[in-house]
């Protein structure tokens, strides 16, 4: 599982929006819309990849999650038009997918049967933390390639997804796994009615709105705006290995996170930092204090996954539907980040990165500060 965090690093995403920029007639704005049909398609794919995964075995769905990874990094290998980009989105939207709650799944079910479920944010928070540091060699590595040469860069990556994929192969699900039924309507309706009944919803969406208004407003434009304000590829590779070793050390800290805070707390940290970082993005003009606050943000939005895994999953420790039920959570975030990056991406067409920024800023610390004093979290059961 370890190999398979590691793999599953998309470690060229510091360049590609700046590789998909230099395709003929890419501007921000179809920057912007590719980046939304990504998330749409993830959305749309969410809900069934979590039954189909608790259904046809979470081995099984990880595999595919690989094969798609892998084919979406080819047509980036292969790219020569903007259709390229497209057709990458679908596989890439598939495979974001079907590991979303499969692989927090997996770890939580192979902990339970070596008794040791309890110490899922201690242990997947060792996984996860070695899963961010070691990309970081690949993270400097491939913005050097791209310099000379995209084509080179996306080579060593799609290597990597090879490796991902006969690794997850090789992955051995606990014994006498859960059966799930065929598939019914009936059934499914039990398991929104079942999701329903858990009491998280609140949380849930305070939770997505605050991890969406950061997502939606750097992912696919920090880092051509840091090219903008003079960083080169290959030190953009660096700034972003800096935040990958700053996520990894967070992540060793998980254990500690959930014996100490509740998730309505953990989620409130989360939004102050990325209001913060959002509006200092939006309003300071050195380019070193940018980058700064951007790593600030991408270790508060990555390095708490383990702590925050385990939470929902105490929601839903009983349930037959692990996968099911997470993916339903990723479904939310889904739907609230494809309109808020519509949102970025027409700020920055038709304004700036400056205004887009402090726009999401704002919008970070109000939804914050709203959800403080309206949600409220039920007990875990």
């Amino acid at each position: 599982m370890t190999i398979m965090y590691v793999t599953n690093k998309r470690t060229y995403m510091t360049f590609l929006s700046i590789f998909f920029l230099s395709i003929p007639n890419a501007t921000a704005q179809i920057v912007g819309f590719a980046t939304a049909l990504s998330f749409f398609l993830e959305f749309v794919f969410e809900v069934p990849s979590g039954y189909f995964a608790d259904r046809i075995g979470h081995k099984n769905a990880l595999i595919i999650a690989k094969a798609s990874l892998l084919i979406s990094t080819l047509c980036y290998l292969l790219a020569t038009s903007i259709i390229y980009f497209f057709i990458a989105s679908i596989f890439f939207a598939l495979g974001l997918s079907m590991l979303s709650g499969t692989s927090s799944s997996f770890v939580k079910e192979t902990l339970d049967h070596l008794g040791k479920g309890e110490q899922y944010s201690r242990i997947s928070g060792k996984i996860r933390s070695i899963g961010f540091s070691i990309p970081v060699i690949f993270i400097l590595l491939l913005p050097i390639l791209a310099e000379e040469s995209y084509r080179l860069a996306f080579l060593v990556a799609l290597v990597i997804d090879v490796i991902g994929l006969i690794t997850a192969c090789y992955l051995t699900p606990v014994p006498e796994p859960e059966t799930i039924k065929d598939f019914q309507i009936t059934k499914t309706k039990n398991i929104f009615h079942e999701y329903s009944q858990v009491g998280w919803l609140p949380i849930v969406i305070f939770s997505s709105l605050v991890f969406s208004t950061l997502m939606a407003g750097t992912v696919d434009f920090k880092n051509p705006f840091q090219e903008h304000i003079g960083f080169s590829l290959s030190m953009l590779g660096v700034l972003w290995g800096i935040s990958r070793i700053g996520i990894a050390g967070l992540l060793l800290l998980n254990d500690w996170f959930k014996k100490h805070l509740t998730l309505k707390q953990l989620v409130l940290i989360e939004g102050f930092v990325y209001a913060g970082v959002l509006i200092g993005v939006g309003t300071l003009s050195n380019k070193w204090m940018i980058a700064v606050l951007f790593i600030i943000g991408t270790m508060a939005m990555w390095g708490l996954g383990a702590t925050k895994s385990h939470f929902y999953l105490e929601y839903i420790e009983e349930s037959r539907y692990k996968a099911s039920m997470l993916s339903i959570n990723t479904f939310i975030e889904k739907i609230i980040t494809t309109g808020l990056v519509l949102v970025m991406g027409y700020l920055v067409t038709v304004r700036s990165y400056e205004y887009g920024f402090l726009f999401f800023g704002i919008l970070a610390f109000l939804v914050t500060l709203i959800g403080m004093f309206l949600v409220r979290e039920k007990k875990i059961r």
